[in-house]
């Protein structure tokens, strides 16, 4: 969000940014005020994406694990996952 910021400081607005994600609960914490008896102990410095979210500066899309090419790069993978996922950076069919 820094980059935003700095890029519309400069005269580039952006437009709103895309983050991939495969957790799902983050997604729904995120688009859901409501809060669950497991959640009320986070702080609400902790809920800074959802306000991302609702000001329109950012959206939350799920990413299946399997389609989720930053796996690669975070985590042991197997090899056909490994490869998977490389054919879809080479092929640019990837999101």
């Amino acid at each position: 969000m820094w980059l935003r910021q700095l890029l519309s400081e400069i005269g580039y607005p952006q437009k709103t940014t895309t983050v991939y994600c495969d957790n799902q609960d983050t997604i729904a914490l995120t688009t859901n005020r409501m809060t669950k008896q497991r959640s009320k102990h986070f702080r609400v410095r902790y809920h800074w994406n959802r306000d991302v979210c609702e000001n329109g500066d950012a959206k939350l899309v799920y990413c299946p694990t399997s389609d989720n090419i930053a796996d690669m790069f975070t985590r042991n993978i197997g090899f056909a996952l490994r490869d998977h996922l490389c054919a879809d950076i080479m092929t640019d069919s990837a999101h």
